[in-house]
């Protein structure tokens, strides 16, 4: 970057790297210039919601999402991004809930958005079924919360059904 400092790609991997490492402003930082170089680049842009994201930018997540969205209307990656950033500012939540559910082909992480969401407002049915989808997905680091979040969810659906 010292040698060409338009060069985007260098930005944008420098920024995934940070991502990585959870140095998540820094990231952030990244992604930005690599969007001042190539504002319309549907794959910094959701890089950029991302971060912002984890910086609690939730209104500049939402704003880099649709960005992204309106070069790659399919990107899973901007749709989760959106759903995440709606429902962290309590606006929208079908429309979150919809992206967030068709990222979750792709990112099966969003399920567990839509549990929680559903938990929140007590529709533990729906939360049920999520967190069934999501344990259908290859195993990783939040399976093990996840059995027992449904576990929990039964305890509490089956309180109520007496």
């Amino acid at each position: 970057l010292a040698g060409d400092p338009d060069w985007f790609e260098a930005w944008n991997n420098l920024g995934s790297r940070r991502l990585q490492m959870g140095r998540y402003a820094e990231s952030e930082e990244a992604f930005r210039r690599a969007a001042a170089i190539d504002a319309n680049n549907a794959m910094v842009q959701s890089n950029l919601g991302l971060a912002l994201l984890f910086v609690r930018d939730a209104a500049g997540a939402e704003e880099a999402a649709r960005k992204s969205l309106l070069v790659e209307p399919g990107s899973d990656r901007a749709k989760y991004v959106a759903g995440m950033a709606l429902l962290q500012q309590n606006k929208r939540a079908e429309e979150a809930l919809e992206w967030l559910r068709e990222a979750a082909k792709a990112m099966p992480r969003a399920l567990l958005a839509t549990a929680e969401w559903n938990c929140r407002h007590n529709d533990f049915a729906g939360c049920e079924t999520d967190l069934r989808a999501f344990l259908k997905t290859p195993r990783g680091p939040n399976h093990e919360a996840a059995e027992k979040w449904l576990s929990e969810v039964r305890k509490v659906r089956n309180t109520e059904e007496r």
